[in-house]
């Protein structure tokens, strides 16, 4: 019975993949809805399921943006290029939207890479409006992250617009360090 109530979900994942095998990047509309998709199975996989499964599925996301990662973080290093893709001047905004994305969700998903450049940006102090939401989502949601970090985000909150405040909050909803969790509460239902 369990094999036949997954049926859907695999045709479903051999659905994604053989679209992702065509995508083009300025197509961010389907990967936006694909991405929707494999967060929530996602979600509901790490409520009730044998983290190593979550592992697997989350290896099986990292490899459906694969062909994409090293183009995103070209995009993502380089602020000069950022700015510019902000104004549409080298980079067309879809692509850049794409980007985001698969950045966003490869580095909640811890992929190496996206890791060692959000934590780069974060350390050097060169978070700007292109880049905040995936530093941070990054940095904070990697099962690691130190109190240090932790309260450097916090002491932000102080100086942020509302627009960061709202991201800042959401990024710090990510943390996955247990040793931060009561902190973390402590903080997100207190905030004005």
């Amino acid at each position: 019975a369990d094999v036949f109530a997954l049926r859907p979900l695999a045709n479903f994942l051999h659905l994604v993949s053989r679209i992702m095998m065509v995508h083009n990047s300025e197509d961010v509309y389907v990967w936006k809805m694909i991405n929707a998709s494999l967060m929530k199975i996602r979600s509901v996989m790490f409520s009730s399921s044998d983290p190593k499964l979550l592992a697997n599925f989350d290896l099986y996301i990292l490899r459906l943006i694969d062909p994409w990662i090293e183009q995103a973080l070209e995009y993502f290093r380089n602020c000069a290029t950022i700015s510019k893709n902000q104004e549409g001047v080298s980079c067309p905004d879809s692509s850049i939207q794409f980007y985001d994305s698969i950045l966003t969700t490869a580095g909640k998903l811890s992929h190496p890479g996206v890791v060692e450049a959000a934590r780069a940006l974060f350390l050097k102090g060169n978070i700007n409006a292109s880049n905040r939401a995936i530093v941070l989502t990054t940095v904070l949601s990697q099962p690691d992250t130190t109190r240090l970090i932790f309260d450097r985000v916090v002491e932000w909150l102080d100086k942020a617009v509302l627009e960061e405040v709202e991201l800042i909050l959401r990024s710090l909803g990510g943390v996955t360090n247990p040793h931060l969790f009561e902190s973390c509460f402590v903080l997100l239902f207190n905030a004005h």
